[in-house]
């Protein structure tokens, strides 16, 4: 027969023995101080675009705002929002957390513990690595505006309303106020983070290079995990999945608007900065794993070698002759391996 000599880059399986992963882990004591610590010392936002108006200024008509057209808005003043950021870092990656909550949110809104029992804690096994606790804000979306005023009802009576201009994929803007997740990289390699999606329908999670202000094409994420249903009492019998995340950045999910939680794994580049949120939510944060050097997905550069299975295991290591009702690991006579569902 003959040979094909070839050489194949697979992300998770050419990283160096010597290699070197960074964990940081929202749970932990250190992270918990920095997070109380900005929630008691808030900073100002301020831009011209948070407009606030008087409650004396019938700027809409009933019902109107809802169609989020605000250029009807000539009143009011600029405003400033409150601000609260943490940061913490590892030896490659510096996380800087924002949380602009609305106006009239407490400061407790800011950051907030989402999971709350062990159905939303990514520590059962198959989980790396593992979390017990993620963060969030209450609200605050990532928006390129932000308007406070009040309608007036068909009673004459005053309603406070809250709108927003939000980021849009092709606003080719970086958000001014809301809550996201800004990475930066020292060195290059695969940024593995632990997020919670409170609900998935219609919500776009993007991850901005902030210096093209860009999103990164959907084929440079993957994201895999678990999804809540209306029966939840547990993670027995419950599938992990390998999320198929649309063209315009939403996540398929056959008409289900549950949460999600797992995680969401992209390359970065050494000097860049990189912003992780959702569009019309916020979205929580678990922690991250860095792994220099290391890529994903499989990159051909030529004709690949025949390859074969070696052999078939369950999660907890045991070999099994063929895949079974769940997660099975397949390894391949390359010394690649693969998660398939059953």
């Amino acid at each position: 027969m003959k040979k094909i000599f070839t050489l194949v880059v697979v992300a998770l399986s050419a990283i160096s023995a010597n290699a070197q992963t960074e964990v940081l882990d929202v749970a932990s004591e250190n992270i918990q101080t920095k997070i109380a610590s900005a929630i008691a010392n808030p900073t100002q936002n301020s831009n011209s675009k948070f407009i606030m108006v008087p409650e004396s200024e019938k700027i809409f008509p009933v019902g109107t705002w809802e169609t989020g057209d605000f250029s009807v808005i000539t009143g009011g003043t600029s405003i400033s929002l409150t601000e609260y950021v943490w940061e913490a870092s590892t030896a490659s990656i510096t996380l800087k957390a924002v949380s602009t909550p609305n106006a009239d949110a407490a400061a407790n809104d800011s950051w907030q513990v989402v999971s709350k029992n062990d159905n939303m804690k990514l520590n059962v096994e198959g989980c790396s690595p593992k979390f017990t606790m993620a963060m969030k804000a209450k609200n605050g979306n990532p928006s390129l505006a932000y308007y406070d005023f009040y309608e007036y009802n068909q009673d004459n009576e005053s309603v406070h309303r809250v709108g927003e201009t939000l980021w849009s994929i092709n606003c080719n803007e970086l958000p001014a106020k809301g809550q996201y997740y800004e990475f930066t990289a020292s060195t290059s390699g695969l940024l593995k983070v632990g997020v919670y999606i409170h609900r998935i329908s219609g919500v776009k999670t993007v991850i901005l290079d902030k210096e093209t202000k860009r999103p990164l094409p959907k084929t440079g994420m993957k994201l895999e995990g678990f999804m809540q249903n209306n029966t939840w009492d547990g993670f027995e019998g419950k599938v992990w999945h390998d999320f198929v995340i649309n063209d315009v950045y939403e996540i398929e999910a056959n008409g289900n608007n549950r949460a999600v939680f797992g995680y969401l794994s992209f390359e970065v580049e050494a000097g860049k900065s990189y912003m992780l949120f959702c569009q019309k939510q916020q979205l929580g944060l678990y922690g991250y794993e860095f792994t220099p050097g290391a890529t994903l997905g499989i990159n051909s550069i030529s004709n690949s070698v025949e390859k074969s299975v070696k052999g078939y295991y369950t999660l907890d290591g045991a070999k099994v002759n063929a895949p079974v009702n769940g997660i099975t690991i397949v390894k391949y006579s390359d010394g690649t391996a693969k998660k398939v569902i059953k």
